[in-house]
């Protein structure tokens, strides 16, 4: 199996995460995949490790909008080794943006938690690049599956828009090129809602995006994520979330996913890509569901019998004996 890994992952380090009125250490760390990458490196029987340079993303114009790019451009360019950038204020996309860009975070950032630094931007093109290689190897070889096993995560990253620790959206990079195959679909399993995710393909019936989530009335992102929220103009019924309240067992979660599946199969999509998130484990500090690591690979073993291309993107989980435990028992699931 290939799992493709952005080389410049390491460079990601959050300086710091705001909760409440309180300076946080953010989980997200480089240490969060070392333990994945060093099982599967002891494993190359049953693991090509693709290791992925690159920053470039052919396809980014299908995904984000100009300005958004211009504006971390930009920001590549002006900040320096030790700088960090922060929303201060939040204009709701009106007045005239000043010409310093360190002053446009809070145009396109829609929380206060998320920081960036010149190795950000770095890190997250990287991310998007090796999503972006992973897909076009599913595409043009005779796999089945492919992993990629990235940070920073980007499914809250919208088309004009960037927060919750995400600012390029991989599992889309991904779905855009899958697209030859035909009908697309992108299942978000992390904790939380892919509100990026959603907004990149909310008015657009190329990709049926769907969401199982702890519901936005009491989690992050607050904003996004309610079932009445399918989709507008072409993109109308090609929008499902599935908000989720209180302590999910793990038997109620896998009996959505196979619901989810029987939908699949009658949309006809051809191409999937799976954002998953490992904080929905019962031991991630993060969530409130209750799954187990046998869940997981219910959940692989599901996906895996719809005989799709299947890319999966990792998102959340910031357990990192979770996050390995979790991994490898979906993709045992996947290939049963």
């Amino acid at each position: 199996m290939k799992v493709f890994y952005p080389s410049f992952e390491s460079s990601y380090i959050p300086p710091f995460r705001v909760q409440g009125n309180l300076l946080n250490t953010f989980s997200d760390t480089p240490k969060r995949l070392q333990e994945v990458l060093k099982f599967m490196e002891k494993n190359p029987k049953r693991f090509e490790i693709i290791k992925v340079a690159s920053m470039g993303i052919d396809n980014i114009g299908k995904v984000h909008s100009p300005a958004l790019i211009s504006f971390y451009s930009q920001l590549q360019r002006v900040l320096g080794k030790k700088e960090y950038v922060e929303a201060i204020t939040y204009p709701i996309r009106k007045g005239k943006k000043p010409q310093n860009v360190r002053f446009h975070a809070g145009y396109y950032c829609f929380d206060s938690r998320t920081v960036i630094k010149k190795d950000t931007l770095k890190a997250a093109l990287n991310a998007g690049a090796t999503s972006m290689k992973a897909a076009l190897d599913l595409l043009n070889s005779d796999d089945s599956h492919v992993f990629a096993l990235v940070r920073p995560l980007g499914h809250h990253a919208g088309k004009d828009f960037y927060g919750g620790h995400s600012f390029i959206n991989n599992a889309a990079i991904g779905a855009v090129i899958l697209e030859k195959l035909g009908r697309v679909a992108i299942l978000d399993l992390d904790y939380f809602h892919g509100n990026g995710t959603q907004d990149i393909f909310y008015s657009s019936s190329r990709v049926f995006t769907i969401s199982i989530h702890r519901t936005p009335e009491m989690e992050f992102p607050y904003f996004w994520g309610y079932a009445s929220e399918k989709g507008k103009g072409k993109g109308e019924g090609w929008n499902l979330n599935i908000p989720l309240d209180g302590i999910v067992k793990g038997s109620k979660y896998v009996k959505l996913v196979e619901r989810v599946a029987n939908l699949l199969t009658k949309a006809q999509i051809k191409g999937l890509v799976v954002s998953l998130g490992t904080n929905t484990h019962k031991s991630d500090a993060q969530g409130t569901f209750d799954l187990d690591t046998r869940d997981f690979e219910r959940i692989g073993n599901i996906i895996g019998s719809l005989g799709l291309k299947v890319l999966t993107v990792l998102e959340g989980g910031y357990d990192s004996r979770v996050l390995k435990d979790s991994i490898l028992a979906y993709l045992e699931g996947i290939y049963g």
